[in-house]
């Protein structure tokens, strides 16, 4: 990613495009979780048959989902203060994650179980 959780956290507003700076941040979170998402949606979808490698690939994407949902979390913590000039900046982007993360606990959880179903 272009910017990092701590870069974001330690931006100010004074700065002269520390909103620019967080769209970018917050829109690259979002495609980057995305795109983990299609690809367990495409593993679910039989793009590919399931299997030991396919799973790996599945539990990769929702760790990198879990992962940039706690940084966009911890970020959005950190400036959700009443004094905080940036407030209210990442709430979009936290719910839509969010969203994407209950999905992708959801079909991992179901092509786990296909997996190991004896």
């Amino acid at each position: 990613m272009k910017y990092t959780a701590s870069e974001i956290k330690n931006i100010s507003s004074a700065t002269d495009n520390a909103r620019a700076t967080v769209t970018d941040f917050c829109t690259e979170a979002i495609d980057e979780a995305r795109e983990r998402l299609k690809l367990v949606n495409s593993i679910a979808n039989l793009t590919s048959i399931l299997d030991a490698r396919q799973l790996a690939i599945a539990a990769d994407a929702r760790a990198g989902i879990r992962h940039i949902h706690a940084a966009i979390l911890d970020v959005h913590a950190y400036h959700d203060k009443p004094t905080a000039s940036m407030s209210g900046r990442f709430d979009e982007a936290l719910k839509e994650i969010g969203e994407m993360k209950e999905k992708v606990e959801k079909l991992y959880r179901w092509l786990d179980s296909l997996y190991s179903h004896d």
